[in-house]
């Protein structure tokens, strides 16, 4: 924390100025001429996109007809010679907009960033965002959504009555972004592009950290002050009417209310800039003459800028997204057409045959219309796909059996907090299974709300209610949306008078249209973008196929792009076992980095093995490319000086080298022995060399490596390694086995020590793990599992509490265990061993992340 040296540190009035400054008042003068000279003005009338230019230089004329000739050539390779006179018009309407708003150059730069992406073979997504339903985007292969099949709407993405900078968005492969990014500041020039900057504001719990220590009051207050403020709340106001915790300690501390009250008055506010997650920003000239930059850290720089003012500044910004899941799709789709892998087949012409014998050798040739697909989907066989992985969607799911895109776009958009607790998911799928009326409140809606039942489910839905029924232009119904999703209260109002005058010219009575009015106020607050759900919807239903078809090369490469992100990986280890996929141990000949798929089987990969680091992994890779280790002796030769005895020693314990016969124990007293002698002969060495104050440069340095290495070294640690590995003494036990593979892996691999309690545990209908993030706060909830990390603390009076998780099968749980609770079951924790236990307890919300409240524990066996 920032201390600082005197209680001199604060904006001083002009009076105190004045005091401070009585024998040098020329100061302040200048001061205040210096501040008078400075003249800044920001231009907010003008563009500033960089001038598009063809890579390498080449001339094209007017931006905006090179951008039709683009279009026009996308439209031949989208159509073919005929193309439809619906797609013409629709492009006409869109370049006409784009001429007059003149934003040609716009598309042509984000044209040129997706085209160099696609050469380089990097992944990029069906869309993203509102840009999607623009027919400009689809002809150019921004997007791969043709607008028309779904009705999308143009003006959702620009609006001509209303002058703002397009917003493009673009979802990458997670690993190519950086390649992109690169390329931008090539392209365009270092001092031309920046990431964009976004300010972390204040919430309720640091304002009241904020405030308390710039009121000077004790530290425990402050931390009793935040600890009765859920992290994840964003008024103080609104916690102070529901916690009674609060409401007592402003009863009982003098210096509570006066921090509450501050608090209350500066949250919000901005607490210091962080790098926005996906959002680029370029200009025609250096960004430094349009907006302040700052480093975030390293040789990054972003603006001093939001997104808002960003677009004031009339900067051009691009959201550019790196999404795992386009990754993991693509590195399947490129395993299974170079190893011919399982699944539907393999084409002549090295793409994989899917499902009716269709050539894919991209992710978007993948089929969005396979039954199976569907069936799985119905089933909730999605953990591990996009957007359909979660438990509260796969329930979701199940309940509204989905048979088609549009269906899994409807999921897209009612999986939401919005649908989700105003019941509009329960209407929708009662209204889809005829178990309610469909009501279109007026039958000129009828066709606008056919698809969704009645409901408004979309964005663009609400902007169609309004041209139909109170005809507005898609223009003016873009404002009344965005008037609606800000809660523009004025705006509103003026909006309803508008809208309930506009129906009246339509013969549509002031009733009807003030009720509709009224409901696509209160729905349209939760309404989706259709275009977003449309293309992903497309990445969902593609990621559900290749874990159909080709679950171990998918699940292998989600494996590997989610190791370390605990929850999930539990949880893809647990379905893997569902789905009667084996995880191999690392083996030192078959191996690699992380996870490969191998037969029926995923091969867990070396980089997973605790101190083995990249370098040394990198080492055995490259010296195994010349040919397989044949044995133990033979790996110990030929990597002499590249591993230390601790990271072959883990190698051992997990199983890397079972692949040569004898046990592990064995080879870990061959290793020993190899050590033991290599020392002996280097001691004997030295010794040898100082006799007569004879030193040879280094020879302090020597170890048993260098004395074995060469043709004798290796006879000798053959010998050494055979003697010991043929003396084969017992095995570790399965559970000594288990315990080094959850040390040395970060997770049970071979099996999990809950296996053999399987039924015993789901008669007992316990919660999963997995499923406390979804609990509310002071929800009762009853788990089985193992302790895994367990940390000590103390209470303010002094008392004993502990910190741990307990994990089970599907993933791990954080549990509060407090002085009264741990001084009647503490035991369990000490001596637990791999061995179950029966928890009872509470959530509690009040952190970032929830946790259990320990209530009761029992030891599994005991308690059946």
């Amino acid at each position: 924390r920032l201390r600082l040296s005197s209680s001199e540190y604060y904006l001083k009035s002009p009076q105190e100025m004045e005091r401070l400054f009585a024998d040098l008042p020329e100061a302040l003068r200048n001061t205040v001429a210096i501040a008078e000279r400075c003249d800044v003005r920001l231009d907010l009338e003008n563009l500033h996109i960089p001038v598009y230019t063809p890579a390498g230089g080449r001339k094209i004329g007017d931006t905006f007809a090179h951008l039709r000739e683009l279009c026009l050539s996308g439209a031949a390779s989208r159509f073919g010679a005929h193309i439809p006179s619906s797609v013409s018009a629709r492009l006409e309407h869109e370049l006409k907009i784009i001429g007059e708003m003149g934003f040609a150059g716009y598309f042509l730069i984000v044209h040129d960033i997706v085209s160099y992406a696609k050469r380089n073979g990097i992944p990029v997504g069906p869309g993203r965002g509102s840009g999607v339903g623009s027919m400009v985007s689809y002809l150019l292969d921004i997007s791969t959504v043709n607008p028309l099949d779904h009705g999308l709407i143009f003006e959702r993405f620009l609006n001509p009555e209303r002058i703002s900078m397009p917003d493009l968005d673009i979802d990458l492969c997670h690993e190519g972004r950086y390649q992109v990014l690169d390329y931008i500041r090539k392209r365009w020039g270092r001092e031309h592009v920046a990431h964009l900057g976004a300010f972390t504001t204040l919430r309720p719990r640091a304002a009241v950290r904020d405030v308390g220590r710039a009121l000077g009051v004790n530290q425990k207050l402050i931390d009793r002050l935040a600890g009765a403020i859920p992290a994840y709340s964003r008024d103080i106001n609104q916690v102070l009417k529901e916690s009674p915790r609060l409401q007592t300690m402003l009863r009982e501390e003098s210096q509570a209310g006066e921090i509450v009250r501050i608090a209350g008055r500066i949250q919000g506010l901005p607490r210091h800039m962080t790098q926005h997650a996906a959002g680029v920003v370029l200009a025609d000239g250096p960004l430094s003459n349009y907006v302040a930059l700052q480093r975030a850290g390293g040789e990054e720089i972003i603006t001093q800028a939001d997104m808002h003012a960003v677009e004031d500044l009339g900067l051009l910004k691009i959201d550019l997204l790196g999404l795992r899941y386009l990754t993991i799709a693509d590195r399947t789709v490129r395993w299974v057409a170079e190893h011919e892998g399982g699944g539907g087949g393999m084409d002549d012409g090295g793409g994989i045959t899917g499902c009716g014998g269709s050539a894919i050798s991209e992710i978007e040739d993948i089929p969005l219309d396979d039954p199976a697909v569907f069936a799985a989907i119905g089933r909730g066989e999605t953990i591990g796909t996009f957007q359909l992985e979660s438990s509260g969607m796969r329930r979701l799911i199940r309940r509204m059996r989905p048979e088609n895109l549009e269906d899994i776009m409807c999921i897209c958009a009612l999986f939401r907090p919005g649908p989700l607790g105003s019941g509009m998911d329960e209407s929708f799928i009662r209204r889809r299974h005829g178990l309610e009326p469909v009501s279109y409140f007026h039958p000129i809606l009828k066709p606008v709300l056919r698809d969704t039942y009645g409901v408004i489910l979309y964005q663009e839905q609400v902007m169609q209610v309004a041209q139909v029924m109170a005809g507005y232009s898609l223009g003016r119904a873009d404002i009344l949306r965005k008037a609606i999703a800000k809660t523009d209260q004025a705006a509103l109002e003026r909006e309803g008078d508008h809208f309930v005058a506009g129906a009246r010219t339509n013969g549509i009575p002031g009733g009807t249209s003030a009720k509709v009015f009224a409901l696509i106020r209160e729905f349209g607050s939760y309404g989706f973008a259709k275009a977003h759900a449309a293309a992903y919807a497309r990445t969902a239903i593609r990621t559900v196929w290749l874990r159909c078809y080709y679950p171990v090369p998918y699940f292998a490469n989600l494996l590997s792009l989610n190791y370390g992100w605990r929850e999930r990986f539990d949880q893809y280890l647990s379905e893997l076992h569902y789905l009667g996929i084996r995880l191999l141990l690392p083996d030192i000949n078959r191996s690699e980095v992380l996870f490969t798929p191998e037969g029926g089987s995923i091969r867990a990969g070396l980089g997973l093995v605790r101190d083995l680091g990249e370098k040394a992994v990198a080492a055995i890779l490259a010296e195994r490319k010349r040919s397989d280790y044949r044995s133990f002796a033979d790996f110990c030769s030929r990597m002499s000086g590249a591993l230390s005895k601790k990271a072959i020693t883990h190698l051992i314990k997990v199983g890397a080298f079972d692949c040569f016969g004898g046990t592990r124990p064995g080879k870990l007293l061959a290793l020993q022995g190899l050590w033991d002698s290599g020392r002996k002969e280097a001691e004997a060495e030295r010794a040898r060399l100082m006799q007569g104050q004879l030193a040879l440069p280094g020879a302090e340095r020597m170890d048993w490596t260098d004395m074995t290495a060469g043709a004798q070294g290796a006879d000798r640690r053959g010998r050494v390694c055979d003697a010991f590995v043929s003396y084969s003494p017992p095995e570790f036990s399965d559970a000594e086995r288990l315990k080094m593979e959850r040390e040395l892996l970060g997770f049970y691999l071979t099996s999990h020590p809950l296996d053999s309690y399987e039924e015993a545990i789901r008669a007992l209908g316990v919660r999963s793990a997995a499923d406390v993030g979804e609990l509310e706060h002071g929800d009762a909830v009853f788990l089985c599992g193992c302790v895994g990390a367990a940390r000590g603390n103390r209470t303010r009076d002094g008392k004993r509490m502990l910190f741990a998780t307990l994990e089970d099968k599907q993933g791990r749980a954080d549990l509060v265990v407090f002085p009264t609770v741990l001084q009647k079951y503490g035991h369990l924790f000490a001596a637990n061993n791999d061995r179950p236990l029966l928890v009872w307890g509470r959530i509690d919300r009040t952190e970032q992340e929830p946790m259990v409240i320990v209530r009761k524990v029992q030891e599994f066996v005991k308690a059946q």
